[in-house]
Order: structure tokens, then sequence, then C-alpha cells
């Protein structure tokens, strides 16, 4: 784990230098804004869009630098914007209005009819909208000391914290294609990591991949939708009739599904048993809140309304606790998925606390979560990677010993068979003789009964040690039996079998390994066999069997050639 630690943090560095010129990218452009001001009130039935700009009472000020949230009304909200210099600046600017989300606005241009837009408009005839905010051109602009008018349509969502400003049109552009491509460089991003981590998932078979693929796509969508893009230059027509239905239910399919992935990647019940279970109800709780908004009747989407934002900040406080904890009790992962989510969910907390007023005038968190978005998918892609590879590095490793005969290291006798079988085909394939030693030790029940089993266990590791020594490299070993081994060896002729045969003989000989008091010593007999064309392996295994049973017959201690 040390070196995936390493080529994670080389890897790490890369990505954040990156993400970090695209956050600079994303920066807002230095351009010269004239200084609004503005004021607000409840729109009523049947008033005149001209009485209403001239109005001398009933409007309440407001920074219009600041997000500002205006209340729900069934009829909707009236917006007046002046210069506060008192003259409007020269043709060529637009009025910008960042942030309104799924708001829909209106604007009554003094000398032109009024005209609407919103981020998922989809009319191939109208200028399309901005991407997390709208424009409304100033051409010409209006008279000086008269006010600009707009409304604020209702919607069954809550209101998003909107600024306006009135910029030069090439400005206005220029930061609308910087924003585009740095959006589209961190949608690709995202989407490329969930195609990833799903494709992991059917090839592990491991269901912490598919959670992450579905949170990334969630919430990747839910960034779609809430600035645009989904609708420009993606063009997703069947949901731009209701994009907040599909943002209700994304919110909190997103939040369930990274509870889900944190509580399987970071091991949540082996390090914070207790604190899992508080994840997992908070996950399953805002999923059913923003699900039940879907019920008919108006109660429970006022409850959704009422409990969507302050679970989506309990929920990241609570993730957040949960991963510290878990990596203080050494969780690995735990701390992966904290240096990734971490600069996320605080965006996403410090987003939800704007909707009440907070923090009004730091206006680049919209726009950070979609970079943060983008930074925790590849941190945690690689995280992920660094898990599969130590999935794979277990299974490998339990395969192994599976293979292994645990007394002597060598292949037992189901694996040696498997191997076997590979090597036979490969033989067939590239022609060349396969040679077959079958061994036994000689009196080894003796020495197991005069000196016991630690010393039997000895004598077959001896046997092993020596056969290593003696046989090529590409030789395949296997424990047949109690002390029964098998060795094939590719491409060997009568000669050289019989040498290593004899070589193998002689030295277990010369270890003088005692089988009881009289003095003897442990030898073994050697069966010697060499593939026939169609031979199987069990026919070869047997004829070898059957000279190691002639060299018994005739004596021990001695080697045997097969037909």
């Amino acid at each position: 784990m040390v070196g995936n630690a390493g080529t994670l943090t080389g890897l790490l560095r890369g990505l954040l230098a990156t993400l970090a010129m695209l956050a600079a990218l994303l920066a807002v452009l230095p351009v010269q804004a004239a200084a609004l001001a503005g004021d607000w009130r409840k729109a009523v039935p049947g008033e005149d869009p001209e009485g209403v700009r001239h109005a001398d009472s009933g409007f309440a000020p407001f920074d219009t630098t600041r997000l500002t949230s205006f209340p729900r009304n069934p009829d909707g909200v009236w917006v007046r914007l002046r210069p506060v210099s008192g003259a409007w600046p020269e043709a060529g600017e637009v009025l910008v209005v960042r942030g309104p989300d799924f708001e829909r606005v209106t604007f009554f241009p003094s000398s032109d009819r009024p005209y609407s837009r919103s981020l998922h408009d989809l009319d191939p005839t109208a200028e399309p909208a901005g991407h997390g905010r709208l424009h409304f051109a100033l051409d010409p602009p209006p008279a000086d000391g008269e006010a600009l008018l707009l409304r604020f349509e209702p919607q069954p969502v809550l209101a998003a914290g909107v600024t306006f400003a009135i910029v030069p049109r090439a400005d206005y552009l220029r930061e609308e294609a910087r924003w585009l491509a740095v959006a589209s460089a961190c949608f690709a991003i995202m989407l490329a990591m969930a195609l990833v981590a799903a494709f992991s998932s059917l090839v592990l078979r491991d269901v912490s991949f598919l959670y992450y693929a579905g949170y990334v796509l969630s919430y990747a969508a839910i960034q779609a939708l809430q600035c645009g893009y989904a609708f420009h230059p993606l063009g997703f027509a069947s949901i731009a009739a209701a994009p907040w239905n599909w943002g209700r239910i994304l919110t909190g399919l997103s939040v369930l599904l990274a509870t889900l992935f944190l509580d399987r990647f970071a091991s949540l019940g082996r390090f914070v048993p207790r604190l899992r279970k508080a994840v997992l109800a908070l996950g399953w709780a805002t999923f059913l809140v923003a699900a039940s908004g879907y019920l008919p009747g108006e109660w429970p989407l006022r409850i959704t309304r009422a409990l969507i934002n302050p679970l989506l900040m309990a929920g990241s406080l609570v993730l957040l606790f949960a991963s510290l904890r878990a990596f203080l009790h050494g969780g690995l992962y735990a701390g992966v998925f904290l240096l990734g989510w971490t600069p996320l969910l605080l965006l996403v907390l410090l987003g939800s606390a704007q909707t009440f007023g907070v923090l009004s005038d730091v206006l680049w968190i919209e726009d950070g979560t979609m970079v943060a978005g983008a930074s925790e998918a590849l941190i945690l892609s690689l995280g992920l990677a660094a898990r599969s590879q130590a999935v794979r590095r277990d299974r490998d490793q339990a395969r192994r010993l599976a293979e292994l005969d645990p007394l002597t290291a060598v292949l037992n006798r189901r694996a040696w068979t498997e191997h076997m079988q590979v090597l036979l085909e490969k033989q067939r394939t590239i022609g060349g003789p396969l040679a077959l030693l079958f061994l036994d030790l000689d009196h080894f029940k003796s020495l197991n009964d005069n000196f016991g089993h630690q010393a039997g266990d000895g004598a077959l590791r001896v046997l092993v040690r020596l056969l290593r020594q003696e046989l090529p490299g590409d030789s395949l070993i296997g424990r047949y039996g109690g002390e029964e081994f098998v060795i094939a060896l590719p491409r060997a002729s009568w000669q050289t079998l019989m040498a290593i045969a004899e070589r193998v003989r002689i030295a277990l000989e010369a270890c003088r390994v005692r089988v009881d008091a009289t003095g003897a010593v442990l030898t073994v007999s050697i069966g010697l066999a060499i593939s026939r064309s169609g031979e199987s392996i069990a026919e070869l295994v047997e004829r070898a069997d059957r000279a190691l049973y002639q060299a018994k017959s005739e004596g021990r201690n001695r080697v045997v050639v097969a037909g």
C-alpha cells in the first residue's frame, strides 16, 4: 500500500494543479459594471407594468451586488433597477441576472414588448440563455432616470439567490465562452470517471464502484440542470418543461448514493459502526423527503421545501465527521474520501446556507461546486483504482495460497493438474515432448513412526529443496499425496530426464536422513514417462505411476522408465 500511496500522491499533485487552473479560468472577468440600485415588491393580479415602473411607494430596497432571494408569491415579484449615477450606459450593454436556477424572469422594456427567459428555455428562435446567468440586451438603453422592470415568475421551488449587473456585451460573451469551456471539461471528467467506475464494478463485482458511478452521474446532472448546461448546449427537451422535478429527485438520489458509497468504500461498519447508522439514516431520510415531493397534494411539497436544505446541511457535516473518525481509526480510504469530498461538501454546505441569507456576498460558490465535483471525481477515482489494485492483489494472493501445499509450498494436487493441463495444451501446439517424474519417499512411514511427524515434515521439505536445486526453472512441481510428488518437464529428452532423476536420488541419499535406529537412511523411488500423441494427463500420470511401482518392487531407491 506504500507504493499505491506514493503513486496517488504524485497524481494528486498534477490533478490539483490542473483543477486550480480551471478554477482560475472560471474566475469572474474584471469587467467594468455600472453600479445599480434595486428595489422589489410582491406582484398582485391585474397590475399595469408601466404603473409599477413609475410607482413611488411599496418597494423595498436591496443590494444588487449581494445574493438576494425574493419570497415566494403566487403572482410573482416585481424588481426595479436604476443606475446609481442616474445615467444609463451607452448602447451595447446587457443586464445580467446571475444565479436564477429554475426561476423564469420577464423583462419589460419601455419601448418594446416584454419577453421572458429561464435557463431551461429551448426556443430555437431565441438567443440562448447564459450558463448560470440570464441576460437582457439594453438596446436601446432606457432614458436617464427610468427604471428597468423585471418580474420573477412563481415557481414550485425554493427561490435562488440572484445578483444584477450591467456589463458590456463583448465582455459578457467572453466570460460566457470561457465558462462553457471550463464547464465542458468538468462534466467530461465526471462522465468519464463514472463510466470507468461502472465498468470496474462489472469486472470486479464490487457494488462500491456502482454506487460511486451513480453518485457522480446524479451530481453532474444536478449541476447541469441548475446552470442550464443540460439545455444549452445539450438540448434535453424532455426535462425542460419541469427541470425542478428532476432536480429534486436527483438531489435525494445523489445523497443516498454518496452515503452508500462512503459506507462501503471507507468500511464504516468496521471503523465507526455507530456513526455508520447515522450516515445511512440521513442518506435514506434525504432521499425519502425528496421523493415525497411527488406525492399528490400541497403538503408533501411544502415538507420537501422545508426539510431538503437542512437535511443537506446536516448530511454534509455527518459525512465529514464520520469519514474523519474512520480515518483516525485507521481507515485509509476514509482519508481519500476526506481529501476528495471535503471541498465539495463544504461548498454544498455553504450553498445550502446561502438560501437562508448567509454569505450573500460570496458569488463563486455555485460555480465552485462544479469544479469541486470534477476534483472529487478524479481524486476518488484514484482512490478506487488503489482499492481495486488492493482487491486484485488480495485475490491473487488468496488464489496462490489456495493452490499451494502449506507444508512444502509447491502446488497441491488440484492446482498441479490445472497447470499441467495448460502445459500439455501448449506442448501440443508448439510440439516437443512433455516428461513426467513420479516420486515416492522410501520407508517414509518408518520415519514418522520412529521420529515423529515433525521429522517427516522436515524430510518432505528437504526433498522439495533438492528438487528446486536440480530441476530446470520451467519445471512444474506438485505434491500428489502424502509423500508422493509429481514433476512435469517440458522439452526434456530421455537422457536429460534420467540425469535429473539420478541427481535427485543421489542427493537425497547423501543427506543421510535416518528412518530408524538401525541407521537406514531416507531414499526416493522415481518413475519416468514421456507423453505420447493424444495422451491425457491421467494416462501419462498412470504410466509414470506404474514405473514408480516397478521401482518399489525392484528394491526401492532407483529410477525406472515407463515402457
